[in-house]
C-alpha cells in the first residue's frame, strides 16, 4: 500500500528535505537579481515586498521546487514505482494508485505552525486520492523550516472538494472534517482535531 511506503519514509523526508531544496531557493534568489551589477542577493521577503498576493506568488514560484525535490526523495529512498503525469487533476501514478499532490503554503499562528486548507482548480476531473504537502518559508533564515505531508483517499471520507462561491470561481477549497482526521496517514507532523476541521501542524526539518 502506497500509504506503508510512504510513512516508511517519514525520517527520509526529514533529514534530507531541507539539505536538498536548499540550493535551489538560494538559485531562486539569485534568479531575482535586477541587474548584473548587484552583489547583494534579495531575500525573500525583498522579493516579495511588493505583492498584494504573497500566498499566490509564493505558490507559483515555490510550488514547483517542492514537487520536484518530494520525487527526488521518492526515487532516492523508496520502492515506489513512480510515473510522472502532468494532466488537470493528476500528477502521478505511484504504484499504480493515481494521485494528485496539493502543495499549500502554512501560516504561523501562537498555538504553532499548522495548514488547514489546500486550493485546486474547479475541474471535475479529480482523483480521490492525494499527497497533502503544507511547508512554512522562514522569511528571516529564507529557508523552508517546516513541513506537513499526509496521504488521503476522499472516496473514504465524508470530506470533499468545495467550490469558490462565485459561479465563475476557477477554485475549490480542501478542508479536512474532523470526522475525517484518521483517514489522513500522516507521513510528517501532527494533527489536532478542532470542532469543524482538522488542524495539520508541521514538523520542523533537521539541518
Amino acid at each position: 500500500m502506497v500509504a506503508v511506503k510512504l510513512k516508511n519514509l517519514t525520517k527520509d523526508f526529514k533529514e534530507l528535505f531541507r539539505l536538498l531544496i536548499r540550493p535551489n531557493l538560494y538559485h531562486f534568489r539569485l534568479s531575482q537579481l535586477s541587474s548584473i551589477e548587484e552583489s547583494t542577493i534579495p531575500t525573500f521577503k525583498e522579493i516579495f515586498k511588493n505583492t498584494n498576493q504573497l500566498g499566490a506568488d509564493l505558490t507559483k514560484s515555490i510550488n514547483p521546487i517542492i514537487l520536484i525535490k518530494f520525487f527526488d526523495i521518492l526515487e532516492l529512498r523508496s520502492t515506489i514505482n513512480i510515473i510522472r503525469k502532468e494532466v488537470v487533476g493528476l500528477d502521478c501514478l505511484l504504484d499504480e494508485d493515481l494521485i494528485e499532490i496539493k502543495i499549500t503554503k502554512a501560516k504561523k499562528e501562537n498555538k504553532g505552525i499548522f495548514a488547514t486548507t489546500w486550493v485546486g482548480n474547479n475541474s471535475s476531473n479529480k482523483v480521490p486520492k492525494y499527497i497533502l504537502i503544507s511547508y512554512y518559508l522562514d522569511f528571516e533564515l529564507n529557508e523552508i523550516t517546516h513541513l506537513f505531508i499526509g496521504y488521503i483517499n476522499l472516496d473514504e471520507c465524508i470530506t470533499k472538494w468545495k467550490k469558490g462561491k462565485s459561479v465563475k470561481s476557477q477554485f475549490a477549497n480542501l478542508m479536512i472534517k474532523s470526522e475525517d482526521a484518521n483517514k489522513m496517514h500522516i507521513i510528517v507532523g501532527h494533527k489536532e482535531i478542532e470542532k469543524t476541521y482538522t488542524h495539520f501542524f508541521l514538523e520542523e526539518l533537521d539541518n
